[in-house]
């Protein structure tokens, strides 16, 4: 495979490896047909609730969740923080799915310096 000298390759390994951390954020539940005279008219989560065709919902974990004919697909909305410095920690509002990097020692206040972070 031959690639120009314009940064196709480096796009192309980039793009790869975006779509590999985006897969580990996601989960897929299939739809479940115990009686094929009683279809089903939504997504059971996992709860045990149903959720019409078309729908979305976000879960109390946070997951942002769609229902099709196929069954429902939910994706993690809070990043997972994977390097922050050593004085700062990572605090979730789970009400209203966002989170923040503070200093330990004073929490109202937003972390300095650099983090990397993944939605998983």
């Amino acid at each position: 495979m031959q690639f120009s000298h314009n940064g196709s390759f480096l796009r192309l390994c980039t793009f790869l490896c975006f779509v590999a951390v985006i897969s580990g954020q996601c989960f897929f539940e299939p739809l479940v047909i115990e009686n094929i005279n009683e279809l089903p008219t939504g997504c059971q989560d996992r709860k045990g609730d149903i959720h019409p065709f078309g729908s979305n919902w976000v879960t109390e974990n946070c997951y942002s969740c769609d229902c099709t004919k196929g069954g429902a697909g939910c994706c993690n909305t809070i990043p997972n923080i994977v390097v922050m410095p050593e004085d700062c920690q990572q605090i979730v509002d789970k009400k209203t799915c966002t989170s923040k990097v503070v200093l330990k020692s004073d929490p109202s206040v937003e972390c300095p310096g650099g983090i990397s972070a993944v939605l998983k």
